[in-house]
């Protein structure tokens, strides 16, 4: 069984494809085979020499492009996924397969903004902590009331570090299992 050739496509207007396909029934040939022509031509018209060399496939290289066809039910499925995560289907799927591809989940746009507010809402936190500690370091007293305040705000910090390591373990979970 060989590779199959890779191929090329374009989108044109219709009037334009109507005259592509006359023309190659004129010559007798198809319209693959007439575009085929056409770019060993131009090729042949641009040497090597002119050309850039094409990089090696790395970060920084294009991307690929892939055409797929799925089921109505299954594109659903995928439009109220890439709903949920707020982006577009296109980039959900590319962002699926390369979850899978790579074993690495993607954090989202808008699960790394809820992990960024969590996060300033525990600098906000850290530097009140601070200041206090500061102030007993300086030998200053630190009344019943605060230490009440203290001893009832350390649980909601906690909550926001197992909040943060939930969601991180969510995301990761929902990309190997399709979850939104």
């Amino acid at each position: 069984m060989s590779a199959a050739k890779p191929s090329l496509q374009t989108w044109v207007p219709r009037e334009t494809k109507k005259r592509f396909n006359a023309l190659a029934t004129r010559r007798g040939m198809s319209e693959s085979k007439l575009l085929a022509l056409l770019v060993d031509t131009v090729l042949e018209q641009n040497p090597k020499s002119q050309t850039p060399a094409v990089a090696e496939v790395g970060a920084d290289a294009e991307p690929v492009k892939y055409t797929v066809r799925l089921r109505a039910q299954d594109g659903a499925q995928i439009d109220a996924r890439a709903k949920g995560r707020e982006m577009r289907p296109a980039t959900y799927l590319a962002l699926l397969v390369r979850a899978h591809v790579r074993h690495s989940p993607p954090l989202p746009i808008a699960e790394m903004n809820a992990l960024k507010r969590a996060v300033a809402a525990l600098n906000a936190v850290g530097r009140n902590l601070n200041q206090i500690a500061l102030a007993g370091h300086r030998g200053e007293s630190i009344s019943a009331a605060l230490r009440d305040v203290i001893t009832k705000l350390m649980p909601a910090v906690q909550g926001v570090r197992e909040t943060v390591k939930l969601q991180l373990a969510a995301n990761a979970r929902s990309w190997e299992s399709g979850e939104s």
